[in-house]
């Protein structure tokens, strides 16, 4: 049976859409509230601190305590709101933000590029999507295996190469998407997308992708999929 926390947060399936992913596939390890504000706290590579809030001063209040009573320092999926309250309790040594971009849970998958086959990636291929990732400083060898083995993806392969691949986040987001430069063009990005996209509807996520402001590519390609802007994102490791 769900945890009943879970179960609650699917009354916002969009809005908490990495929420879910996160505590589908990670325990909740402990639960810190204030008033209505609440704190889940849950393991990957770092103890995650997800909030759910609507009131500024009980979240003041939770993350004072969080920080300064509790030891907690990494925080995932702020919304743009949260971050002048969390500031003044230390300094980030590790911030990342992006566009949080959904599929509506009400529309149909856009359709797979034909011709172009994918398959799920193997632990084989963990050296060289950390040798090869733009993202080398935000994942490692145990963050790419963990998001084989426990995740969702999908990979192209030339002559046995692999040559592009995607795999969710620890939160189920679609990511880690990677194309080497002589095979762009070729819409293998677009047929990962959506063959991850697929394994996500039909286990019942709302697909999302968070993308870097600056990474106009990847924006144009999950808007031409057919992804909505939602919300900025931030995640801090005090």
């Amino acid at each position: 049976m769900e945890p009943p926390l879970l179960e609650g947060l699917r009354e916002s399936p969009v809005r908490f859409a990495g929420h879910i992913g996160f505590f589908s596939q990670h325990s909740v390890e402990d639960v810190f509230s204030q008033g209505d504000s609440v704190a889940l706290l849950g393991r990957s590579d770092e103890l995650w601190a997800y909030t759910v809030s609507d009131d500024s001063a009980e979240l003041s209040r939770l993350f004072a305590r969080l920080v300064r009573k509790e030891g907690v320092r990494a925080f995932a999926l702020l919304e743009e709101w949260m971050l002048p309250l969390l500031r003044p309790l230390g300094e980030a040594t590790s911030e990342l933000t992006c566009i949080r971009y959904y599929y509506p849970p009400d529309r149909p998958l856009p359709a797979r590029p034909e011709g172009i086959g994918t398959e799920p990636l193997t632990l084989d291929d963990v050296d060289t999507i950390c040798a090869e990732s733009e993202y080398r400083a935000y994942i490692s060898p145990e963050y790419i295996a963990a998001a084989i083995t426990d995740g969702y993806s999908a990979g192209i392969r030339e002559g046995g190469r692999l040559v592009a691949w995607g795999a969710t986040h620890d939160d189920f987001a679609i990511g880690n998407l990677h194309v080497l430069p002589q095979s762009r063009r070729r819409g293998y990005a677009a047929a990962i997308v959506v063959e991850l996209m697929d394994a996500l509807v039909t286990e019942g996520f709302v697909p999302v992708m968070n993308i870097e402001p600056g990474n106009t590519g990847s924006r144009a390609l999950a808007e031409k999929l057919g992804f909505l802007s939602d919300r900025v994102v931030t995640w801090i490791i005090m």
